[in-house]
């Protein structure tokens, strides 16, 4: 008897999934119709620098793999290098990093303006490992 209910259950499911996703096409189409101005979103599979408060960030003979991540007041010595899924975030303020330095794989550098401004500042031949994180500080 089970097994007579589990394929009684298939077949309203093979029977309705069809019906069910016309119509949920159905819906889509009558949605877009109404739409007043369509809107297409170019969604970028990796975008390394982001310009922020006017500041973009600037590296000079480095390497920044495809999906990490530069925002704003961001300054990179020659010889370093940016890993995968790393973010560099200067929004409210500056991040240096000197010559001949790493920031791992997804790790993420910030700053910090809470009480006063605080930057992030990393010395030459500096590692930062992978997954991370260093926040409003400086090493050496």
């Amino acid at each position: 008897q089970r097994a007579s209910v589990t394929s009684m259950i298939k077949q309203v499911f093979s029977a309705a999934g069809p019906v069910l996703k016309a119509a949920g096409k159905a819906i889509d189409s009558a949605g877009m119709a109404l739409e007043a101005v369509p809107v297409t979103e170019k969604l970028v599979a990796s975008t390394k620098s982001v310009a922020f408060g006017g500041k973009v960030p600037t590296s000079a003979a480095t390497f920044v793999a495809p999906t990490a991540t530069l925002i704003g007041d961001v300054e990179i010595g020659p010889g370093s290098s940016i890993w995968y899924g790393a973010r560099v975030r200067a929004d409210v303020h500056s991040i240096k990093i000197g010559a001949n330095s790493s920031v791992g794989d997804n790790a993420m550098v910030h700053v910090a303006k809470i009480a006063g401004d605080a930057p992030t500042v990393i010395g030459d031949n500096v590692t930062i490992g992978a997954n991370a994180l260093v926040h409003a500080c400086t090493l050496e």
